[in-house]
């Protein structure tokens, strides 16, 4: 993302969001795009997609968006053991905002608003 022609707030919240792919370790991580990830995760109902990021060490960093044309409770269910998630208690927060988000065996749920997203790191 380019911050060129932006507003400050804007340019405040991107970085926040370059400043967490640094402090999660993406370029050491392996990407797991939504097309492709259906092993790793599965979102629903139609119209939310999670892209994300796997460190082995680190956890996940999945990036969940709703692009439906009304706000939607998203449900996103891991593979623990693929994710290499299983051997652990795992926690799970906004990485923005920093808010505590409920994952039970593996599965997070959370309203997202039409067009909305949410970036959550599972450890």
């Amino acid at each position: 993302v380019r911050a060129g022609g932006i507003d400050r707030r804007e340019f405040e919240m991107i970085s926040s969001v370059w400043k967490l792919r640094d402090e999660f370790g993406v370029k050491k991580a392996k990407w797991l795009p939504y097309w492709s990830n259906a092993d790793y995760a599965s979102a629903s109902p139609a119209g939310v997609y999670v892209s994300m990021y796997r460190r082995p060490g680190n956890g996940g960093l999945a990036y969940v968006s709703n692009v439906a044309g009304a706000e939607q409770r998203a449900e996103i269910r891991l593979n623990l053991k693929k994710l290499g998630l299983s051997d652990r208690p795992l926690s799970a927060k906004d990485a923005l905002t920093g808010e505590t988000l409920s994952i039970s065996d593996g599965i997070l749920s959370f309203s997202l608003p039409s067009m909305g997203w949410k970036i959550v790191w599972i450890r």
